[in-house]
């Protein structure tokens, strides 16, 4: 296998020329490093043949992820173009790298890591262009495949004439020796589509997700529950990390969804704790939760691994970032058409293209005719409620948890609650909102109480070791309360209740919370008829109760006495 490399900012070691090839390397050895033949053209990077060793430089790269790797191959060998596009710091590097130890040893490989000349930099932009095509040309007259690897690519996307004279061509060819892959964190330089600067089919797009039902095979850059198996294995190998158990395993998959640097940025946090690993004594989920839930955020938030999902300095305090995540916040995406034109008038579609360039919004094609921005992961929500700086200050600061509640529901949006997808009862008939409805009703009207308002991650174990519920909501309070947040719950027709104010007992999900600041807590169980039984014991449960019509809502205490009522205003009609 003959491979260049160009790699980003510094020169690779001098390297004697005129040594000979030596026998294909064996399935055992491939696994140590990357073994390379410098043959690069009109270059300073230009060697003469040579094997060296170099090995994939992230312990990622550890995970040899085959299926995936298999894949890529597969669409390069038929399409000849493949785009892997996927948000910073999701893997896309270490698949190249992962492609260059996979592709067959006849084939000719080369590695691209530098930014494309800007096109002010015309001639060195030619010179790229010229490099290119020679590899192409001495593909075909040699016919010799050759694969082309281009990482940071989002930057090649100005230069029309690299893709309308030259990768689409490439793309176009039924038969090709000449295969090319580009890597980069979005589709294209306008945000409102996914696809590249020239329309490519499904078949040569690679995304973070796989796009189930939208082609056969779907490939995706997430790590899957196998894959997080075999990188777990190789980091306790290397006493990075103490073993783990299944319930916190399963635990990091849900806030992840397989998202490796949020993988690694917990791993960092659970291989802090040496002890463990010394002993290589199991760190299990309950070990997890003796740190409070808003301390291991707070430690994940400022991880340099996650640097490039989380706003940083100024950004995080720019109103662009801020316009959008708020929107975000209260809804579960941003929805659009294929053409990206119908995002929501309440945002403005530069802020969409600056957040998107910015890496902290990710563009998940529903449907050949719908696309969706969302998070990259679910545990980026969260991490960006407590990073981001809102536009406006809290209000209503010498006030109870009880009074704040009381006003954001006084504030709910009748026309909300009636238009919003419902489900019907098990009893029949009558026609309910989901609890979620209620949950972003609430969560919009505290929004504009307090913007410091966070939606917490799944945390804390039911029976068994399954990870399951969440605290719905904590309310961050202003330092001169002398405490750090209060705590809210969302039930629907009393579901559940007694195991929810289970979990603030001593044994309980909740508890540590509370060790850590949260000093109150709300259960609020919102219904469209009266509750028949009290509950004497649970002392932080209120009962809200909607009319029919969703124009008045009454407040009972846990003992079923009213406490508030109100009615509730549509807003008026616009002209």
């Amino acid at each position: 296998m003959k491979v260049s490399i160009f790699w980003r900012g510094s020169q690779l070691a001098s390297i004697p020329p005129c040594l000979s090839l030596p026998t294909p390397l064996s399935p055992s050895s491939r696994g140590l490093g990357l073994h390379l033949v410098f043959l690069t053209a009109s270059s300073s990077w230009s060697r003469s043949p040579r094997i060296a060793a170099f090995p994939v430089t992230s312990a990622v790269g550890k995970v040899p992820r085959t299926d995936l790797v298999a894949g890529v191959i597969a669409r390069l060998q038929e399409h000849h173009l493949v785009q892997i596009r996927g948000s910073p710091a999701s893997g896309k590097s270490v698949l190249l790298q992962l492609l260059v130890r996979a592709l067959p040893f006849d084939a000719s490989v080369h590695l691209w890591t530098d930014a494309w000349p800007e096109e002010t930099e015309g001639s060195k932009r030619a010179v790229k262009r010229a490099e290119l095509q020679k590899l192409w040309t001495d593909s075909q007259t040699h016919r010799q495949h050759t694969y082309l690897l281009i990482d940071e690519a989002q930057t090649t996307y100005d230069d029309v004439y690299l893709w309308n004279n030259q990768l689409k061509v490439v793309a176009d060819q039924r038969q090709s020796y000449f295969h090319v892959a580009v890597a980069c964190p979005w589709g294209n330089t306008n945000p409102t589509t996914d696809y590249a600067p020239i329309r490519l089919q499904r078949h040569h797009m690679i995304s973070l997700r796989p796009q189930e039902g939208l082609i056969e095979n779907p490939l995706g850059l997430l790590f899957n529950e196998e894959e997080l198996e075999e990188y777990y294995q190789s980091m306790i190998a290397a006493r990075a990390m103490p073993p783990i158990d299944d319930a916190l395993k399963l635990l990091i998959h849900s806030w992840t969804h397989g998202y490796i640097s949020a993988v690694m940025a917990i791993l960092t946090f659970i291989g802090s704790h040496v002890d463990f690993i010394r002993d290589q004594k199991p760190f299990t989920f309950a070990d997890f939760r003796k740190t409070p839930l808003p301390t291991i955020l707070k430690t994940l938030q400022v991880n340099a691994i996650l640097a490039r999902v989380l706003p940083t300095g100024a950004l995080a305090k720019d109103p662009r970032i801020y316009a959008v995540f708020s929107y975000l916040f209260h809804h579960e995406c941003i929805s659009s058409d294929a053409t990206g034109n119908s995002v929501p008038s309440n945002i403005h579609p530069d802020d969409i293209k600056f957040a998107h360039n910015s890496g902290l919004l990710y563009l998940n094609r529903v449907s050949e005719d719908k696309i969706e921005y969302d998070f990259a992961f679910p545990l980026q929500k969260t991490l960006l409620q407590n990073r981001l700086t809102p536009s406006s200050p809290d209000l209503m600061l010498n006030v109870t948890l009880r009074e704040l509640v009381k006003e954001a529901i006084g504030s709910f949006n009748p026309d909300h609650l009636s238009a919003q997808k419902r489900i019907k009862s098990a009893a029949g008939g009558t026609v309910r909102p989901l609890e979620a409805l209620y949950r972003q009703e609430l969560y919009s009207s505290l929004f504009k109480l307090r913007p410091r308002i966070i939606v917490s991650p799944e945390y804390g174990p039911s029976k068994g070791y399954r990870p399951a519920g969440r605290i719905d909501f904590w309310i961050q309070c202003p330092p001169f309360q002398g405490q750090s947040c209060w705590g809210i719950d969302v039930l629907c027709d009393a579901d559940r209740i007694v195991d929810h104010i289970d979990r603030f007992d001593p044994d309980g999900a909740y508890h540590d919370m509370r060790l850590d600041g949260m000093s109150e807590f709300l259960i609020l169980d919102f219904r469209s008829d009266m509750p028949f039984k009290p509950h004497p014991s649970i002392h932080d449960l209120l009962h809200v109760v909607f009319s029919r019509d969703w124009t008045e809502a009454v407040l009972y205490d846990n003992n079923l006495i009213e406490l508030w009522k109100f009615m509730l205003a549509r807003p008026p009609q616009a002209d």
